[in-house]
């Protein structure tokens, strides 16, 4: 199960494809779409211009969707809870030998309970950040959000490959997710992609363990302590896991 989240505003740009996006009924609930009809058919065809309409009126409206009919393995999705599960239940010395600042400007590694905030709140979470994995070679080494990741290989030996693939997985999700928008503003289906995702994204993976009623310190507003506070991002591919702890997150930014 997937939801995706964060819309951006429209491209201005001469349409390829001419689709009226007008939509006859307001949803009442969040919408869910299958977009298996937009893998199986070129992006031409009737299918296709469907499933793209149907993102258009869902961001127009709730700003996010859920999605049925993607590629993602569900053996792949139920390792990858599992490995985050086992990681989390570590003593907390284990996960802070993994601390973000031991990664440098990649920013991969192990957040703990309160270490960040969002708009002056301290969010209730621990986290582990991934992103792919650049060799030192890479031609985007050194650079932010760019680098090796932090995997606590010897505690929870199937969590790097699990993820790596998941991350490969779901930016290419992303990717057809983008082609789907740009068919949805009336332009060429590879636009997107091919302007503001190409040669790569930026492509970051969050699993966080939301702590609502954890004795840490935490900022109240209103008597309310927030997981994380409202915030917005580009394209954000979300796994949830109502009755478990973990919220596996991948962003893809243009």
């Amino acid at each position: 199960m997937h939801i995706l989240s964060g819309y951006s505003n429209p491209i201005h740009h001469p349409p390829v494809i001419d689709i009226d996006m007008q939509s006859d009924k307001l949803e009442t609930s969040i919408p869910v779409i299958d977009i298996s009809p937009f893998l199986a058919n070129p992006q031409s065809s009737p299918q296709a211009i469907d499933v793209a309409r149907k993102i258009y009126d869902a961001c127009s409206t709730w700003g996010f969707f859920q999605i049925t009919g993607h590629s993602i393995p569900a053996g792949l999705q139920k390792d990858l809870l599992r490995c985050s599960k086992d990681f989390f239940a570590q003593p907390e010395e284990q996960k802070l030998a993994l601390h973000v600042k031991n990664g440098g400007v990649a920013w991969r590694g192990y957040m703990p309970l309160g270490g960040e905030g969002t708009h002056g709140r301290v969010d209730q979470k621990e986290g582990m950040y991934f992103g792919p994995e650049h060799p030192k070679d890479h031609r985007h080494a050194g650079l932010p959000l760019h680098g090796k990741n932090q995997f606590p290989d010897v505690t929870v030996p199937a969590m790097r490959e699990t993820v790596l693939q998941y991350i490969n997985q779901v930016t290419e999700l992303g990717k057809i997710l983008s082609d789907a928008m740009s068919l949805s503003f009336g332009l060429d289906g590879n636009f997107i992609r091919d302007n503001y995702l190409a040669p790569e994204p930026i492509a970051l993976f969050r699993c966080w363990r939301y702590s609502l009623n954890s004795t840490h310190p935490a900022e109240k507003e209103d008597g309310e302590v927030w997981g994380i506070g409202q915030h917005t991002g580009r394209l954000t591919v979300i796994h949830v896991q109502f009755h478990g702890f973990s919220l596996p997150e991948q962003i893809l930014g243009f």
